[in-house]
């Protein structure tokens, strides 16, 4: 038997097809010839578009991968994208980015894709997605890849106003950057951040394990808690450098130390103007206490920097501020800080020059519209400064659908009024709102007015009417309300608030203002859940006789000798943030100061620091 091997079949198979071929020859094809991209022209074509010639690159790409394969051609175009998203050619960039088949792309190039489509969705006002989509990416060494990924998620943080996070990404951006004026500009951002963060905000991070990043947290504290001119300071900036020698930004950090090393020290004369006799002489005392107590304890610190006090009683002033100002200038003040009463400052505001600067202690009647008044700047204890801190943290937590109680006066309408303006900014409103006067005590009318219990009860009676059968009847409150906003001293709000509970609306959340807490009030209980603003000096000061208005003032002292150190900053940065006894104080473009308050509630009756954005 003859045994057939896969050999013998193969050979055979070929004989018979030579057989069917005739006699034409077998030829057999030569392999196919590689196509590739033309690099010279390629690379030229990229070096045009990043000069600016996009024409000419973008026809010299064309022509460089005429011949390429598509899974080359696809590549090319995923390059070609990223160079003109850095670039910003933004419209050409989406247009190339739309023809790149996903499918053809290897593994290799799948992060670099995906970082695209966080460009796309970013440029299409989908920042929380780009922040998804770019979350889910890996980590490469590639630093253009790194670089292009940062950026986006620094824009997109900023858009979503995530500062925490866009400051963690800056910090990273910083360590990819080779570009030393991008690096500054850069950091000069961190920094602006940092100082306008809430300082309860730093002392959370300041536990991050990324050294970096905790570092620059650790130098924000050093040079927002301490005065700068401390030796507390020299000493904490001190031990910081010594710790940070490799800081990647130590030189940028050590600038702004310097910067701080050359600050104004105090003005040689400084002239003080307030009702020092007549009804607000308890106000001014408070005032000039708090206002000595920070200066003795500035020269303590610095005996060289001491200064002349001149003081001047406007309450002898014959309705016009200026024969005072004039002698004050004639005394040849450097600074004059004053006056308290309104119609005097009106008075300054309309004049076109100051030759002596001024720091009032209360605001203007007038709506100031000139941008380059630093030469009077507005200070004082504004009202409305809590009034929109508070509209602001409901709107974030979305309580938009308000009710309000306030006082019947000047002072509760302009808290209503400034209330309803920005909580309308953040597409919220209020819903009905009670006025109530000073010495009443039963608000029962008026809460059920706001609550619409008075609504329920009316239907409820005239469904027994109808009906003339007998009901179980529990009166409900709207159920469009979200929360309440209460404007009230210690004394009344302890009435108010359970009378709310009373009538079922206890399960609200209550945003009141400072003035309904007092430290001279004995039981709290009360006011147990409310979440009211309260200035820092509120956690530190133990004074349980003094009014809280006269300790408001007081501090009001303090900051305004305080202050001093802080204004060239404070002047040329807006997001600049001075940390005083009355809150966090900035400055708006008109020269007008504001404060942001601390947050604080009841529970069980004592007062708590509140994390105002951790609250559900």
């Amino acid at each position: 038997m003859i045994k057939f091997t896969k050999k013998h079949i193969i050979y055979g198979i070929v004989l018979f097809l030579s057989a069917c071929a005739g006699n034409k020859p077998i030829t057999v094809a030569e392999p196919t010839k590689k196509i590739e991209i033309n690099q010279n022209e390629y690379q030229v074509a990229l070096r045009l578009i990043n000069n600016g010639d996009t024409e000419n690159g973008i026809k010299l790409f064309k022509q460089s991968i005429k011949d390429a394969s598509p899974k080359d051609h696809n590549r090319a175009l995923l390059t070609l994208s990223e160079t003109l998203y850095d670039n910003n050619y933004l419209p050409l960039f989406k247009n190339y980015f739309a023809q790149i088949q996903t499918a053809l792309l290897s593994d290799e190039y799948k992060n670099n894709y995906q970082i695209l489509i966080a460009a796309q969705q970013l440029l299409d006002s989908q920042a929380k997605q780009a922040i998804i989509t770019i979350n889910n990416t890996v980590d490469s060494r590639d630093t253009k890849y790194t670089s292009r990924k940062l950026k986006l998620l620094i824009q997109s943080y900023r858009l979503v106003n995530r500062p925490i996070e866009e400051v963690q990404s800056r910090i990273l951006y910083n360590l990819v950057i080779n570009n030393d004026d991008i690096q500054h500009q850069n950091e000069i951002k961190i920094w602006a951040i940092l100082s306008t963060l809430p300082i309860s905000d730093l002392l959370i991070e300041q536990d991050n394990n990324s050294s970096e990043y905790q570092s620059w947290i650790q130098y924000s504290l050093i040079a927002r808690q301490l005065n700068t001119q401390s030796v507390a300071y020299l000493d904490a900036i001190t031990n910081w450098t010594n710790d940070n020698l490799q800081h990647s930004s130590l030189a940028f950090i050590t600038q702004i130390d310097e910067n701080f090393k050359k600050q104004q020290r105090p003005p040689n004369k400084i002239a003080i103007i307030l009702p020092i006799t007549g009804k607000y002489k308890s106000i001014s005392n408070s005032i000039l206490n708090g206002f000595f107590a920070s200066y003795y304890r500035h020269i303590q610190q610095h005996p060289e920097q001491t200064s002349e006090i001149m003081l001047y009683d406007s309450a002898k002033a014959s309705n016009s501020i200026w024969l005072i100002y004039n002698q004050a200038k004639q005394d040849q003040a450097d600074l004059i800080i004053g006056p308290l009463q309104k119609h005097y400052i009106d008075q300054l505001l309309s004049s076109p020059i100051l030759p002596v600067p001024v720091i009032t202690l209360n605001y203007s009647n007038q709506n100031r519209e000139s941008a380059n008044r630093f030469e009077l700047i507005e200070f004082g204890l504004r009202p409305e400064d809590e009034a929109n801190q508070i509209a602001t943290a409901s709107a974030q937590h979305n309580y938009l659908k308000t009710i309000a109680i306030v006082p019947r006066s000047n002072f509760g309408q302009k808290m209503l009024t400034t209330y309803q303006q920005k909580i309308e900014q953040f597409g919220g409103k209020i819903l009905a709102h009670e006025k109530y006067s000073r010495k009443q005590k039963d608000f029962s009318s008026a809460i059920k007015q706001l609550t619409g219990i008075n609504k329920s009860q009316s239907r409820f009676n005239r469904l027994k009417q109808i009906t003339g059968e007998k009901f179980v009847f529990e009166p409900r409150i709207r159920q469009d309300i979200d929360n309440i906003f209460l404007v009230s001293n210690s004394k009344q709000a302890k009435l108010i608030i359970p009378q709310f509970k009373f009538f079922h609306a206890g399960g609200l959340p209550i945003f009141a203002n400072s003035q309904v807490y007092s430290k001279q009030s004995k039981k709290y209980s009360d006011l147990n859940d409310i979440k009211f603003t309260t200035p820092p000096w509120t956690f530190t000061t133990n004074n349980k006789t003094t009014q809280k208005r006269y300790q408001n003032f007081n501090a009001l002292g303090q900051d305004s000798f305080n202050i001093l150190s802080h204004l060239s900053r404070i002047k040329r940065n807006p997001n600049y943030t001075f940390n005083g006894a009355i809150g966090a104080i900035s400055i708006n473009d008109v020269g007008q100061l504001h404060r942001k308050l601390e947050w604080a509630t009841i529970k069980r009756g004592k007062l708590t620091k509140l994390d105002i954005n951790a609250i559900k």
